[in-house]
């Protein structure tokens, strides 16, 4: 075994790393870490591994993982996109963002009761992370999370024609707005203007058969 060294003044010196280490991963290996990743993943989901397993895949690996989730939404591979996020919220059950994106992978697969508990979770996540009576005029940290999470469950559930619970969303939305995007914005008032106009003519007409 190696012997441990010390320097002039006395105190340990840690073995120095190889140049391999030093320098950065090139792309063939960073596309070997993420293939590795997956497969690590798909063997998770498919009961082949424990979940012992994945919990050793680094920080790195993760994030990885969630770019190419991502990716597989980009192009409409939702069911490759759940399997990956459904992995991540099994290693990573408290992250709120996990959660989102698996009910965003599963409502682009068209399981809308799996995406409404997805971002019930993501909401229930992030609510237990803000403060209970935040500073008037402040941004509690998940202020900008439970925005988009809210938004989403609530244009979710008005797709789904429970108008009154979108409603309900949407409002919640609006009391964490913080700078947003007008785009994001323009898409809560449409919803919320489509939810209230689809109320007045149900009570007016009755629901439509």
């Amino acid at each position: 075994m190696a012997k441990r060294t010390r320097s002039a003044g006395g105190k340990r010196r840690q073995p120095s790393l190889p140049d391999s280490a030093k320098r950065p991963a090139t792309p063939a290996e960073n596309g070997e870490a993420m293939t590795a990743a997956k497969s690590v993943l798909d063997d998770l989901m498919r009961g082949r591994v424990s979940l012992g397993s994945i919990l050793q895949l680094s920080a790195d690996e993760i994030a990885k993982l969630v770019d190419l989730g991502k990716g597989f939404g980009t192009v409409g591979r939702w069911q490759d996109a759940a399997r990956i996020f459904a992995g991540l919220t099994a290693v990573e059950p408290k992250v709120a963002s996990f959660h989102q994106l698996l009910g965003m992978a599963y409502e682009g697969m068209g399981d809308l009761d799996a995406a409404e508990r997805a971002y019930t979770e993501a909401i229930s996540r992030l609510a237990a992370a803000a403060p209970p009576t935040p500073t008037p005029g402040a941004t509690a940290p998940a202020g900008d999370d439970l925005f988009a999470a809210y938004l989403a469950r609530g244009l979710l559930r008005s797709r789904r024609g429970d108008k009154t619970a979108a409603i309900i969303d949407l409002d919640l939305a609006r009391e964490h707005v913080s700078g947003r995007d007008p785009l994001l914005m323009g898409e809560l008032d449409k919803a919320y203007r489509g939810c209230v106009a689809a109320l007045t003519r149900e009570a007016v007409f009755g629901r439509a058969s």
